[in-house]
């Protein structure tokens, strides 16, 4: 029994790498507060993580930027991405958050909005690449922290049925020849026997 569970589990983490990505080490950050136009982001340090694997900094309102970039590859363990949707999953604690893909804002949070999926794109190709950045502010009370950051690849629900009409239109198909060939199956035999009472 034990060994069909490792079996399971082993299949569920490999199927998870197939998918996902953890991207949470990838950040640099800027403690220092500036407007979006005027980012120096090659000039910024690389974050280090806690024993959580959280990303913080001090409480009373501070502010500080984060930004990665990404780059879409040509598989993740021999699977391919191409035409797959690409969500970035994101959670926080702060008491404001602004997320900017392409240096446009995407999407905004606080405290009691803290985590997002936010789509990146519903149909990447290898070489794709998104600059991603993060402006949180900590709480008053408390350290902010950024806890989480990975990125999601997904076929969607339009590509699944559209690989699910193609597949039974293939079965059909095979039908249709298999009937077609019993039916020529049938009119020989039937020939035959028209030959035989002659």
């Amino acid at each position: 029994m034990s060994e069909i569970l490792d079996k399971i589990s082993n299949a569920i983490e490999k199927l998870a790498r197939l998918t996902r990505v953890e991207v949470q080490e990838n950040w640099t950050i800027c403690d220092e507060e500036c407007h979006l136009a005027n980012l120096k982001r090659d000039e910024w340090e690389k974050a280090s993580l806690n024993e959580k694997g959280y990303i913080i900094w001090p409480k009373g309102r501070e502010v500080l930027w984060f930004s990665q970039s990404i780059v879409v590859p040509q598989h993740l363990d021999n699977y391919p991405l191409e035409g797959l949707s690409l969500r970035l999953c994101l959670t926080w604690w702060a008491e404001d958050a602004v997320i900017y893909v392409r240096d446009r804002v995407a999407h905004q949070g606080d405290l009691f909005d803290s985590s997002v999926r936010l789509l990146l794109s519903s149909s990447v190709q290898p070489g794709d690449q998104f600059s991603v950045s993060l402006r949180l502010v900590s709480p008053q009370h408390d350290i902010g922290a950024l806890m989480r950051s990975s990125l999601l690849y997904e076929i969607t629900e339009d590509k699944e049925e559209g690989r699910r009409k193609k597949e039974e239109g293939r079965q059909d198909k095979e039908e249709g020849r298999q009937d077609k060939e019993e039916g020529r199956r049938k009119k020989e035999e039937g020939r035959e026997k028209t030959v035989g009472v002659v």
